[in-house]
């Protein structure tokens, strides 16, 4: 079978998307991604083939429009700004791509922000694959929206509830989703779409890429979402042989970092701070805060990960070690707290670890996964307001590091254990794939 895999966004929307691939090459397909031109080499060196679709996504986007930020209006002026200025300029050429590109493939496997994949199939005829990356982007009376605060509450009253502010914001962000791809539909003389967001997904198969202990599969999800769970990449996994599980020893840490990890008083884990690759081009006061509640806690460690190097802070108490980068698979087993921004990669590398959360939501889906994690006991919200203060984040992180947390965390991590999200993916796919060949839908490439 030969697939092609397409996505948008960050890392975090990249990296489940390589770890699916990896799995599929593992068992014999052929697999190609379709994305930033800037994801090449990293797409390359894992094997795979990598077809450049849309203009490169520059990582500082994010700093030239500090709107993708904002909350007011329930997340509407953030999904403005990324509708603009992140998905419009890429929507034409990975049409293009996609369209070019699908004669020799069989199956379509699209990111549901990725907005021309429908279309590309419709003018292709290629089988197309919806992915879900989080919760909080599928319609449900049993949730909240992804960029509410609000927890979701249960019984049939609140499903009512939820139900209609599901349906408000749906009627809210269609005139803001549906004219930037009708746009292009248009060019190509097909019929407009409705919800584009929400509603414009694959009728054969949907793939949930969240574990069902985080987030289980609602009873009004459509019959066709299926649920495979988190596929863990963060470049330790470093050959197409590796299992969900298995990481490669690869990284080793510099003298600086085993130094500062040896130096600790026993017993002492270090607490990370981590924004990943989207809040970190715009974090506000997140690490200076950091920085000021560290001063005060002079026995416990910290490493705070910059990702850009302007977001150090002016003074940098002597327990903090601040770095551009680690990879979360190596890092975060070895904490004891981890202070974040909420997005599903960052959150599901918190869980698969067993580390208690200072949940730190943004914008986009990340509200959404900070009220699920403090739901199930592993993470206090820490939410950006008047109560941003140094002195309330160190209660919060006192809080967090005591037993109960720490308890609930190894549950959890413990769960996500006996889970294997690429290889249930690639089987979902390969059934799959059987269907459509046994309805006469013969393929359309072979190996």
């Amino acid at each position: 079978m030969r697939i092609l895999l397409t996505t948008w966004g960050s890392s975090g929307d990249l990296h489940p998307f390589l770890a699916l691939g990896m799995e599929l090459l593992r068992r014999g397909h052929h697999c190609a991604l379709a994305g930033n031109p800037a994801w090449r080499q990293e797409v390359e060196a894992l094997g795979l083939e990598f077809i450049a679709a849309g203009v490169e996504q520059r990582p500082d986007m994010l700093m030239d429009h500090p709107e993708l930020f904002s909350s007011k209006n329930m997340g509407l002026n953030s999904l403005r700004a990324l509708l603009n200025h992140g998905i419009r300029p890429v929507l034409r050429p990975m049409l293009d791509a996609l369209v070019a590109a699908s004669p020799r493939f069989d199956l379509l496997v699209a990111h549901h922000f990725a907005l021309t994949a429908g279309t590309a199939a419709e003018i292709s005829g290629i089988p197309w694959v919806t992915v879900y990356l989080a919760p909080g982007v599928i319609p449900s009376a049993y949730g909240m929206p992804a960029a509410t605060h609000l927890k979701a509450g249960t019984g049939s009253f609140w499903r009512m509830v939820q139900a209609g502010i599901w349906r408000s914001g749906r009627m809210l962000t269609a005139p803001l989703a549906d004219p930037v791809l009708n746009e292009i539909r248009k060019e190509r003389g097909l019929a407009p779409v409705y919800d584009a967001l929400f509603g414009h997904y694959s009728p054969g198969l949907a793939l949930l890429l969240f574990s069902r202990h985080y987030a289980p599969e609602q009873p009004d999800y459509p019959e066709h979402f299926r649920q495979a769970g988190f596929c863990f990449y963060d470049g330790l996994a470093a050959t197409p042989a590796a299992s969900n599980a298995e990481q490669s020893p690869a990284f080793v840490p510099s003298p600086e970092l085993a130094g500062f990890l040896d130096s600790a008083p026993t017993g002492v884990r270090p607490w990370l701070f981590t924004l990943g690759t989207s809040a970190v081009s715009n974090p506000g006061g997140f690490y200076k805060l950091a920085a000021e509640a560290m001063a005060t806690l002079p026995d416990q460690r910290a490493i705070f990960l910059l990702g850009h190097e302007k977001n150090r802070p002016e003074t940098l108490p002597p327990n903090v070690l601040a770095l551009q980068y680690l990879p979360y698979g190596w890092i975060m087993p070895r904490c004891g707290i981890v202070a974040h921004q909420c997005g599903v990669g960052t959150l599901s590398h918190t869980l698969r670890a067993g580390v208690p959360s200072l949940a730190c939501p943004y914008a986009f889906d990340q509200p959404n996964n900070a009220a699920r994690m403090e739901e199930l006991g592993v993470a206090k919200r820490f939410l950006p307001g008047r109560g941003w203060t140094a002195r309330n984040m160190r209660a919060l992180l006192l809080e967090l590091d005591q037993p109960a947390y720490r308890t609930r965390a190894a549950i959890l991590r413990d769960s996500l254990a006996g889970e294997n999200g690429p290889a249930l993916a690639a089987e979902l796919l390969e059934a799959h794939a059987a269907r459509l060949e046994s309805a006469g839908v013969p393929a359309r490439a072979s190996l």
